[in-house]
């Protein structure tokens, strides 16, 4: 299972799509043309993705410009960052990834 969250450009001839939601990893950012057809990751480009990101720019530079609809979609897996184990220690950061990593699956699921 995992969760969606996307914004849509009318491709006209652009190659620099700004993306408004908060990106953790660039792997989770995934290009889709009108009618299905997935862009190959190797394609296109992810700058800003970051753990305190709020949006990233994705640069396609062989954008068609007819006219067709691109959907820029974050997919977050639903599944944990960290293992913690018993005789780890928690540290602060590891435990903010995880409570921020489970905030995006749940916004994006509509849970909140």
């Amino acid at each position: 299972m995992s969760s969606t969250v996307a914004q849509s450009y009318v491709l006209t001839g652009r190659t620099t799509f700004f993306f408004p939601f908060p990106v953790r990893f660039a792997t989770h950012i995934t290009l889709q043309i009108e009618g299905g057809t997935t862009v190959n990751p190797a394609d296109y480009s992810v700058t800003g993705a970051s753990p305190s990101a709020t949006g990233v720019t994705v640069t396609y530079p062989s954008a068609p410009a007819d006219g067709q609809l691109l959907t820029i979609s974050r997919i977050v897996p639903a599944k944990r960052l960290v293992t913690f184990t018993s005789d780890a220690e928690i540290t602060a950061a590891n435990l903010n990834a995880e409570f921020d990593n489970f905030y995006q699956i749940l916004r994006d699921e509509g849970i909140i």
